[in-house]
């Protein structure tokens, strides 16, 4: 059966699946006026949900700015792994990007500063350990923070700090990314620049907007703070040098810092191995090191098929009209099985999803010479998957190949 009538269509749908399911099960919820986002957790703090019981310290990170799609969501991909050893991460979205507050107030610096200062008030109430984690932007915000409350959290992990962070990585970042040539792909991201954040964060040209109103970015400025803060960055960042780098750790009173070789602006955060290894391990060695406790850092808990049916229940609206039109479930039973733990029945229910899911992305490839060209562009050894007339033709092994192989096809282009 295919998802059809409606607003939208079914492949509609599907693409948009498969975007949700690109991450962990998180949630996000309006608060402090803007939106928060954290991993999806079963037991949480009395009067914070965004934190599971049993949390050893909360991590707050910070996104950067300029590019299209920068959301504190972005941080979701890990925000799982860190919540299984202990670490509750939590994320937010500036003024002006993601589904953050769009109101001209916030184009001054203590509207922001305002906000930001009751986030972290907030979570200081839960009595855990706060760590600040900030990428290129968010070192600038991470900086500011500390100039004003030195001791207002309990250590920073800095990733890749460019713009008007200092004199220096301004002017960097002015001969990387000239104003007024910002339409093209942001080097060391592939990804497209985005005046309307870009216009708060750094006011089109670098030197203005919010912060172009702060002191602590200056020629001299020091952040006298004894908290211990970490800074990262690859070698290959084109908004940096490694002395630059240098230099910016020096600001701080008690940071170190740490060069990877080979590594770009944002590849310094991908994942390698069990964890993501520059940030995760810098998050995880300042955990330990305030709490006095060893984190359990050995294995990965494989997320639970409740959590993945409530992620989706809540976020796709192709699961929805699934489970409506397909498995003639209503919402409001499709709820009350997530509340009956009735794990059997769920996971069978998302086994027959992900086979539907599955058969419908087959059909629209095998109907669109276009999207197979693309594919065979991408990987030669797509061809194996065309010549079936029917996807019940493929065995077990082959399914699972298809399945697997689906990350790298080019749905857009169905």
């Amino acid at each position: 059966m295919d998802l059809l009538g409606g607003k939208k269509n079914w492949i509609t749908l599907l693409k948009e699946h498969s975007a949700i399911a690109a991450f962990p099960p998180y949630s996000k919820i309006k608060k402090f006026n803007t939106t928060v986002y954290f991993p999806t957790n079963v037991h949480s703090l009395k009067d914070f949900p965004e934190i599971p019981s049993g949390s050893q310290a909360i991590l707050l990170s910070l996104t950067g700015s300029g590019a299209e799609n920068v959301s504190g969501r972005n941080f979701m991909r890990g925000a799982k792994r860190m919540q299984q050893w202990g670490v509750a991460q939590v994320s937010f979205d500036y003024p002006f990007h993601g589904e953050g507050p769009r109101e001209k107030k916030y184009y001054d610096l203590q509207i922001f500063r305002k906000m930001l200062f009751q986030i972290i008030k907030h979570y200081k109430k839960t009595g855990l350990p706060i760590i600040l984690q900030g990428h290129s932007y968010g070192a600038l915000v991470i900086q500011d923070i500390l100039s004003l409350a030195p001791k207002i959290v309990d250590g920073a992990v800095i990733t890749s700090p460019g713009g008007n962070v200092t004199p220096e990585l301004l002017e960097k970042y002015l001969f990387e990314f000239p104003p007024g040539q910002q339409d093209g792909v942001m080097k060391g991201c592939n990804c497209k620049f985005d005046p309307e954040s870009d216009k708060w964060s750094e006011g089109l040209d670098g030197k203005t907007g919010v912060a172009g109103q702060m002191l602590s970015n200056k020629e001299g400025a020091t952040v006298k703070s004894s908290i211990p803060v970490i800074v990262i960055a690859g070698d290959q960042d084109p908004y940096s040098t490694p002395e630059m780098i240098e230099a910016f750790a020096k600001r701080f009173s008690n940071a170190s810092y740490q060069i990877f070789p080979g590594f770009g602006h944002v590849d310094v955060n991908e994942i390698r191995g069990l964890r993501e290894k520059a940030p995760m391990d810098a998050v995880l060695d300042l955990v330990e090191s305030k709490t006095g406790k060893k984190l359990n850092l050995s294995t990965e808990t494989a997320i639970r098929s409740d959590e993945l049916f409530m992620y989706f229940l809540e976020n796709s609206e192709g699961f929805q009209r699934y489970l409506q039109e397909v498995e003639e479930l209503s919402l409001p039973n499709a709820w009350r099985l997530y509340e009956s733990k009735n794990n059997f029945a769920i996971d069978s229910l998302l086994k027959r999803w992900s086979e539907f899911f599955l058969i419908q992305l087959w059909k629209s490839l095998k109907s669109s010479p276009h999207a197979q060209e693309k594919a065979l562009f991408m990987n030669p050894a797509n061809s194996k998957f065309f010549v079936f007339n029917d996807y019940f033709e493929m065995d077990p092994k082959q399914k699972e190949e298809f399945k697997k192989a689906l990350f790298n096809f080019p749905l857009s282009e169905f």
